[in-house]
């Protein structure tokens, strides 16, 4: 009897939850988060569309109005179906379809924010027999450090991400008898070479200054810069400076051994490794505007070689992996390379899950009532 009762107040306190208005309303401003967010994206992007309508819990109208992001919405709207579930809906056998399209919707909504939060994009470049396993992050940056041994072989490789809230934080490479605090990070900036400073470790490019710059449109297009203290143990900490857009790593002493480090794009490991045999380009007649292009790859993983051919439209689906010919490049020689739109998504059957659910359930829900309806007739006719 007690449990009964407190399941009746705990169903009670769920009524507002449930209300229709409450569904209306969040309908309708996903309706407009979604017209606003596509004008937006014309004139600011489409990172700065999804961080500020689609991926925001809210936002600043004329940076005082609060208005709630999709996130926000997404959210109240799930708990209002599940509110309505537990009360609106009729657990009966006839209502099995209704039940089933609601569970299904409550799958699309909670599948979203599973792509959301564990999803990753990166991209992949690739030139004509390039092997590759790992792929490039496009906004997000770490510092990797290596021990060079005799032969030039690159070993006990080490990385740590690094963004703007690890300023004044120790950054761990003991493994390799050092560590680093990051003093200064610029998400852009512009590197400046001259002089060097005899106090700071040379930089690989002669970069000795950076200046702050503001952030693009899409933060893949910045070049963070970054102010290291370094921590060998029996020397003076001194500085050193990296930059995102130089191609050689600084080097330093530690224990007798050489030690490279350098700021770069984050890494995602492949399950897999991938290899570019051949990319094909073909143009309108009479330009040099690209009409098509494609990629002929050799994959290799789980013991199995396949060769793969992704264009326009027709990705590499590999696990949780999806691989998208994005952009190819050509250099002054006519040596064309390519460019991938890697995709990792860990929910990627909740979509189809949920669509099947939804359309089960609104075929059950129909035959339900059609066979209803001609019983009634023949009823009716008797």
């Amino acid at each position: 009897m007690a449990t009964r009762t407190l399941k009746s107040r705990f169903l009670i306190r769920l009524i507002p939850l449930a209300s229709l208005k409450i569904a209306v309303i969040c309908l309708a401003l996903l309706l407009i988060l979604t017209g606003w967010g596509t004008v937006y994206q014309a004139t600011y992007g489409l990172y700065a569309a999804q961080n500020r309508f689609f991926y925001s819990w809210y936002f600043w109208i004329l940076g005082f109005i609060p208005f709630p992001g999709a996130q926000l919405v997404l959210c109240v709207f799930f708990v209002n179906l599940a509110a309505s579930m537990a009360l609106r809906v009729s657990y009966q056998l006839r209502n099995i379809g209704n039940v089933l399209s609601h569970a299904g919707l409550l799958v699309l909504l909670g599948g979203s924010f599973v792509v959301h939060q564990y999803g990753v994009e990166s991209y992949l470049p690739l030139q004509k027999n390039e092997i590759a396993n790992v792929s490039l992050d496009r906004r997000h940056w770490e510092l990797a450090a290596w021990v060079d041994v005799q032969d030039g072989i690159e070993k006990r490789i080490s990385s740590t991400a690094i963004s703007p809230d690890k300023r004044g934080k120790d950054l761990d490479f003991s493994e390799m008898g050092f560590s680093v605090v990051v003093e200064k990070y610029y998400r852009n900036s512009h590197a400046e070479r001259g002089d060097p400073d005899p106090s700071r470790f040379s930089n690989a490019e002669g970069i000795t200054t950076l200046t702050p710059l503001k952030t693009l449109q899409d933060p893949e297009d910045d070049f963070p810069g970054v102010i290291l203290r370094l921590k060998i143990p029996g020397q003076d900490m001194r500085e050193m400076v990296l930059f995102g857009g130089q191609d050689n790593p600084n080097t330093f002493w530690v224990q007798g051994k050489t030690v490279s480090i350098i700021l770069r794009k984050e890494r995602h490991p492949l399950p897999f490794s991938i290899r570019l045999l051949e990319m094909k380009k073909e143009d309108y007649p009479g330009t040099g505007v690209a009409r098509n292009y494609q990629s002929n790859v050799e994959v290799t993983g789980d013991g199995m070689t396949r060769n793969v051919l992704i264009y326009m439209n027709h990705p590499l689906h590999y696990k949780d992996f999806v691989f998208y010919q994005a952009s190819y490049s050509q250099d002054a020689e006519g040596n064309r390379s390519s460019v991938f739109a890697v995709v990792e998504n860990k929910g990627r059957l909740l979509p189809y899950i949920s669509s099947a659910m939804i359309f089960a359930g609104m075929l059950i829900h129909f035959l339900i009532m059609l066979f209803g309806h001609m019983n009634r007739a023949n009823r009716k006719a008797d």
